[in-house]
């Protein structure tokens, strides 16, 4: 059945800025058709357009059955993409009196969980109790539903109001066996409105692939399985507690901190991207903009200067949507694909893939039929076959540690060589033992404050340093908290510096941290002075003590490069793990493999010369932006194998299944927003030069597993099971009927 999205005109928006609805006008590039293509840029390039501009665009468009399916999972239509401005998907559904079927629905994402929605649906069921739906182009005589399967349309009025979100696909379409059992045991076959039989109609509104997504009412039919359980996930900013013109951040950074008090949640201003946007550009960021003329891949530059309004725009260069060449065969532009154990994407001719090292033996049934039984996975690693390998490029397993340009440290230079960098722009050692500020780049009257970061750029010179005047109170600098080397807290960098002593961490004191606090090693495959310190990085520790193992993988001759790895305890026990990529343990954490597009960074960075280049540091903030739960938080890094991997994870002591299945579905909304290229990514600096990405999530056992021994978990260190992206169908995109034309 076909979703009918109702786009209200609220507040207007600065046009003198932007001169158009900056976040919709992105999604008319994905029209299906010429004619749909020029009404939508029509209407989200004027102030206030024409009403009859706005029902053309309804008729033509909103019930077009061409602009509300796609071709493929990964794509996202026009009227999806506009949804996503006016509605985002936001996890979990409570509070609502009708639809109570939703409540509780802790680990699935809805547009519009709320009480105005709660009753839309029970005003639904009203007029469908009158014997007649009113559908574009179609009218549906029913019987009376009091009788006629119930609970069943109310599933239906609830789901068309309170519009699930797919994980995976921006479907908007009920499931076919749904529409057919429904309309044959309940529509009116005798009246005289029935044109059509319900095989014609379902065949109508029904998605056209036998295996696309869709929304099985079956779930809604009954309670969740999590109704006993209220308080094991909680979502400060849902709903949004902030003003129109503030954004809603989860307030992560005193987790765990010494503190007396912690409010949940904080409020951040910004400037609005567009007319009726919910998303804002905050204040001191950019964000691009379409240009008024609507083309596709033309955008300015423009940046929120605390005023709430977009200001200071600058043109770009338009990107042209050009195909790719592959192996003698052509890549349309935008489309993501596999070459053996690589994922790949193409982007305006640019041919972007991973650069694992999978020799055609791993990949084959008989390699893998052979293998010796004692390396076989455990049942609490999730594997695949397709990630054993060593370092990319047949690069031997050898720790030599070069500091390249984009101040990432490379085990060595084969790989660094492997991944694009010239010994041009490579020095000896690993990055963090090299002092930026010696000697002194700063002026004579200027001190220079040390700020590691890493640039996504590997021809940008990433600098690790600013200069501050020595007559400069650091006060006067942005909180930014961190802690030294004998667990006492400054207000930012330049304060701990000023005061002459060692950065431990970034972020507030932790008790656990207090020194002495022994080494870990990242899942990155760097040595951290603390778990703290790791964290504070966004990198997850793999196991105690400095790093040991170098490599993605076993060796050729299968020997484990992690033998001498003892892996800490999973939590919780019943979890089945994720190995990230470089790393030796299992980890109860959800993984997103994204790839990137250098040179969409190249023509942000050149249409703003003075904004510096992109860093990883950057992109994992913004990205943690979009986790809701408090219960979750993000974390990754930069791979050895030339893609970001981003882990979702619970942070909790004990982490409950409710939690986990919850983090999962975080990381599953981040790759569907980078996939779908959603205007709230496509429109930001940082993150529209995320192309495509991939996930596999870890799963969890009925009962908890006995604890793990010692001689177990060195067993599971000998193994790698990185695993290809998981696609799990979770079909929960709404769709909606319309009753008349209200």
């Amino acid at each position: 059945m076909v979703l009918v999205v109702l786009y209200c005109c609220t507040n207007s928006f600065d046009f003198l800025v932007t001169g158009i609805d900056g976040a919709r006008l992105q999604c008319c590039s994905k029209a299906k058709t010429s004619v749909c293509w020029e009404q939508c840029v029509q209407r989200y390039t004027r102030k206030r357009g024409k009403v009859q501009n706005w029902r053309k665009f309804d008729e033509s468009c909103t019930y077009n059955p061409k602009e509300v399916q796609t071709l493929f999972c990964s794509l996202i239509s026009m009227m999806n993409c506009l949804a996503d401005v006016t509605e985002p998907c936001q996890l979990g559904c409570s509070g609502l009196s009708f639809c109570t079927n939703f409540n509780n629905r802790h680990t699935e994402l809805f547009r519009s969980c709320n009480s105005k929605s709660d009753f839309g649906a029970k005003s639904h069921m009203q007029e469908w109790k009158k014997g007649v739906i009113h559908m574009p182009n179609i009218v549906i005589p029913i019987r009376d539903i009091k009788k006629c399967l119930p609970e069943t349309w109310k599933a239906i009025a609830c789901v068309l109001q309170i519009k699930p979100c797919s994980v995976k696909s921006h479907r908007s379409t009920i499931c076919k066996p749904d529409c057919v059992q429904i309309l044959k045991q309940c529509s009116n076959s005798s009246a005289t409105l029935a044109a059509l039989s319900p095989e014609e109609v379902c065949k109508e509104l029904s998605p056209p692939e036998k295996k696309a997504p869709c929304i099985s009412l079956q779930e809604y039919l009954v309670p969740s399985k999590y109704t006993d359980i209220t308080d094991e996930v909680t979502h400060p900013c849902n709903p949004n507690p902030c003003k129109e013109n503030q954004d809603c951040d989860i307030n992560r950074s005193c987790y765990g901190a010494l503190l007396d008090r912690c409010q949940s949640h904080t409020c951040v201003p910004g400037c609005p991207l567009g007319d009726a946007s919910s998303f804002l550009v905050r204040v001191g960021e950019y964000a691009r903009v379409p240009v008024v003329s609507g083309r596709e891949g033309c955008f300015r530059m423009c940046h929120c200067d605390g005023t709430s309004k977009l200001s200071n725009c600058r043109i770009l260069e338009c990107i042209e949507p050009k195909e790719c060449r592959f192996k003698g065969k052509v890549k349309n532009n935008g489309e993501t694909f596999r070459d053996e154990c690589n994922l790949c994407t193409c982007f305006s001719g640019e041919l972007t893939c991973t650069k694992r090292n999978c020799p055609e033996s791993v990949l084959s049934p008989e390699y893998n039929a052979s293998r010796p039984k004692r390396n076989r996975t455990p049942d609490n690693v999730s594997t695949d076959t397709d990630t054993i390998s060593t370092l990319p490029c047949g690069c031997k397993n050898v720790y030599n540690p070069m500091c390249g340009s984009d101040a990432k440290t490379y085990p060595n230079p084969c790989v660094a060589r492997c991944l694009g960098l010239p010994p041009t722009r490579l020095t000896k050692g690993n990055c963090a033992s090299i002092d930026p500020c010696e000697p002194s780049p700063c002026a004579a009257d200027e001190k220079c404050i040390v700020e590691r970061k890493t640039c996504l750029s590997i021809t940008d010179l990433c600098v690790q340093y600013y200069c501050v005047s020595e007559g400069k109170y650091c006060s006067d600098l942005q909180l930014d908290p961190v802690c030294d080397s004998e667990n006492n807290q400054h207000p930012n960098l330049c304060s701990l510096q000023f005061n002459r002593k060692t950065l431990a961490y970034r972020g507030f004191c932790k008790d656990e941290c207090k020194p002495p606090s022994p080494a870990v090693c990242g899942v990155n495959g760097e040595t951290y002075s603390s778990t703290c310190a790791a964290r504070s990085a966004r990198v997850i520790v793999d196991y105690q003590g400095r790093c040991k193992a170098v490599g993605t993988g076993l060796n050729h001759d299968d020997k484990s490069r992690c033998e001498s790895v003892t892996c800490p305890e999973i939590k919780p026990l019943h979890c089945k793990g994720v190995v990230p990529p470089g790393a030796c343990c299992p980890h109860c954490a959800a993984e997103v493999r994204v790839l990137y597009s250098l040179k969409q960074l190249a023509y942000n960075r050149e249409g703003f010369s003075r904004y510096e280049s992109v860093t990883l540091e950057q992109v994992f903030q913004i990205l943690r932006r979009h986790i809701s739960t408090t219960e979750c938080d993000l974390f990754g890094y930069h791979s050895v194998e030339g893609d970001l991997v981003v882990l979702v994870m619970a942070v909790t002591a004990k982490p409950t299944k409710l939690q986990v299945e919850a983090c999962n579905r975080e990381a599953q909304k981040i790759e569907a927003l980078i996939d779908t290229g959603t205007p709230s990514f496509t429109s930001d600096m940082v993150l529209s030069a995320l192309k495509a990405a991939r996930s596999r999530v870890p799963t969890l056992s009925n009962k908890p597993d006995k604890p793990v021994s010692d001689s177990h978990k060195n067993k599971v260190s000998r193994l790698n099971s990185a695993l290809t992206a998981t696609i799990l169908p979770i079909i929960m995109l709404p769709v909606m009927l319309r009753t008349g034309r209200s």
